[in-house]
């Protein structure tokens, strides 16, 4: 509630300039770039419904990779629409490490905005689950960067945030330098629903994809819990080929 006050203030009393260019964005602009520096950023144009990862350009009638038609995840769709490297992968570090509160506003409102235009024929799902922290990270850390991207599209989508739908329990290694068979089994269990679903569809949000272990733990615990369908929703993605 604290942050979202803080946003709404700094809008009013401030004009968005380019983080990139440091040139004053159009006047309409919803967002701390300017239209060049956006239209320049690493999209990936055309990815698998189900897992977000990059298709062959030459796969015009695919919706889903290999992977996913021999093994579907338990999640139905990915929203990941821009590469982690160059800006973004900046802005995801200075989010995460950095107490980089403008760069995960800038990060959850180009999602919300990619979301908006995929999502224009489509049903949007009725909640919104950040992936939870450990609470001692969370206390370290001072915020949960899945929380700081949701807010702007909460308010973008109007969909109603669970910030304490799901938790994260005990001690589990990083998962950076892991396999996708190690994350797996690292994350066996890791997440807990603390409330039951009639059927929902679910929007789980994060900051990066890149195997899908966390999206898969967590999807498996809202489906657990009664959800009928989950969705994953995050602004950059690893690519893994």
């Amino acid at each position: 509630m604290i942050i979202t006050m803080v946003f709404r203030v700094f809008d009013s009393l401030f004009p968005h300039v380019c983080l990139l260019c440091d040139q004053r964005c159009e006047t309409n602009s919803n967002i701390d770039l300017c239209g060049y520096c956006r239209d320049a950023l690493p999209w990936i144009r055309r990815a698998c419904h189900r897992c977000g990862e990059p298709l062959p350009m030459d796969t015009t009638d695919a919706r889903v990779c290999l992977t996913c038609a021999a093994n579907p995840p338990p999640f139905d769709r990915t929203i990941a629409p821009l590469r982690l490297e160059s800006y973004p992968r900046h802005w995801v570090h200075r989010l995460k490490y950095g107490g980089g509160l403008a760069e995960g506003r800038l990060l959850g409102t180009l999602l919300a905005d990619h979301l908006i235009s995929t999502y224009a024929s489509e049903e949007l799902p009725d909640y919104l689950v950040p992936v939870p922290l450990r609470w001692l990270r969370l206390a370290v850390r001072g915020h949960n960067q899945a929380v700081i991207i949701a807010l702007p599209i909460k308010r973008a989508l109007h969909i109603p945030l669970l910030r304490t739908a799901m938790i994260r329990k005990g001690h589990v290694a990083s998962q950076q330098q892991l396999s996708r068979r190690a994350r797996l089994n690292n994350l066996s269990r890791a997440f807990v629903a603390r409330r039951e679903f009639s059927g929902e569809t679910i929007a789980v949000v994060d900051d990066v994809m890149t195997t899908g272990a966390t999206a898969a733990a967590v999807a498996s615990a809202l489906l657990a819990a009664g959800a009928g369908s989950v969705h994953i929703w995050c602004p950059t993605r690893t690519l893994l080929s």
